[in-house]
């Protein structure tokens, strides 16, 4: 007589690594929103705070780089948050995973498999004619110098410069390094679809994955990330080339001054167009598109969606790959204006200082520019 099996099916570790630019943000805020409907359906969020991002990725670069107590600290840090709790599936979402050494990836996987957790991998990803203009733009507001025209260069040439944005976007690349310990069934590459689509939207296609049901999930009313267009990124960039070793990320003062005030609350304000990839690169990036779908086919990851989304049309629309000096002065005089009014409206927000007289009979002490303009 055989004695019945009492063993529990093995708890899962679903590690959503990226890639950036392919609707992260709105999946993460979606995922966030729908905490609770996950959880009914034995799905858990590991990691959901800023500061686990916070504490997780500077420690896992500097660590790639070099600092071995780093990758101690971050590695340690994300299995551990992944591997908390006691939901069914435990869901990471975190896309500078995406850009991780082989090596790194490996060990990350081995820590959650060593605490008892089967793992997958998922992957969401664009196809270059639509992640460079994203990609460019979003390190022109993480302070970056370069002209669109030579990071989409550098990308097509695959310099040193670009060696950042192959990491994270090379996306069989970015499946051959988290697939080292695992079988292709166990990688799930989704085809970002345009934003537009209803049928097949993304959140509908990592449900899939989840084997959740998305009309269940509660998606947000308006994206939180607003693009630039190019004259109001090219206008930032030259901010960038002009503040030079000013206002450096341990002060904090860039993140403040520039990318709260200037880029997030005046140069939204202003109307955009979308930066298009630039004329002459739409052949090159239709033949990138079809090399990394053959190496997907290669290495037996399917993918989940419209294949299509991911092939570069040779067709596909481009436009310059620099604006006139015109539209980068009319953006610049439009911003300063509304840095103007916004300061007003900060002033008027504030609560009104007592003009008479003091409890005890004294006047208040005028503020020093008062004090100033009357010598």
């Amino acid at each position: 007589m055989t004695t019945p099996s009492t063993s529990l099916p093995r708890r899962k570790v679903l590690l959503h690594v990226g890639t950036r630019k392919s609707g992260t943000t709105y999946l993460q805020r979606t995922l966030i929103r729908s905490r609770g409907v996950l959880a009914e359906r034995g799905v858990a969020l590991a990691v959901t705070t800023q500061d686990d991002h916070a504490a997780v990725t500077p420690l896992l670069r500097r660590g790639v780089a070099g600092d071995a107590a780093a990758l101690e600290q971050g590695v340690g840090h994300l299995v551990r948050r992944a591997t908390a709790g006691d939901a069914a599936v435990r869901l990471v979402t975190m896309e500078s995973l995406a850009e991780l050494p082989g090596d790194v990836a490996g060990r990350i996987v081995d820590d959650i498999r060593a605490q008892g957790f089967d793992v997958e991998v998922v992957v969401t990803a664009r196809h270059w004619g639509l992640t460079l203009p994203s990609e460019w733009q979003q390190d022109v507001k993480q302070r970056s110098t370069v002209r669109y025209a030579d990071y989409v260069a550098a990308v097509r040439d695959r310099t040193p410069a670009a060696r950042i944005f192959l990491a994270r976007q090379d996306l069989p690349d970015v499946v051959r390094r988290w697939t080292g310990r695992l079988g292709p069934e166990q990688v799930h590459v989704i085809a970002c679809p345009p934003s537009s689509r209803t049928e097949g939207s993304l959140v509908q296609l990592f449900c899939s994955v989840l084997d959740v049901d998305p009309e269940a999930m509660r998606t947000p009313t308006r994206s939180s990330n607003t693009s630039l267009s190019l004259p109001q990124a090219e206008m930032l960039r030259r901010v960038n080339v002009a503040l030079g070793d000013r206002l450096t990320r341990g002060e904090g003062g860039y993140e403040e001054g520039v990318r709260t005030w200037l880029t997030g609350r005046a140069l939204t304000r202003q109307a955009s167009a979308p930066i298009l990839l630039p004329a002459g690169f739409a052949a090159w990036c239709a033949e990138e598109s079809q090399r990394q779908l053959a190496e997907l086919d290669e290495l037996g990851v399917g993918v989940i969606g419209r294949r299509g989304d991911l092939e570069a049309s040779p067709d596909l629309p481009t436009g310059t790959d620099e604006p006139s000096q015109a539209e980068v002065a009319a953006v610049a005089v439009a911003a300063v204006a509304d840095l103007c009014d916004l300061r007003r409206q900060e002033r008027t927000k504030r609560p009104k200082r007592a003009t008479g007289p003091t409890r005890d009979g004294a006047e208040p002490r005028r503020r020093w520019w008062e004090r100033l303009i009357r010598r």
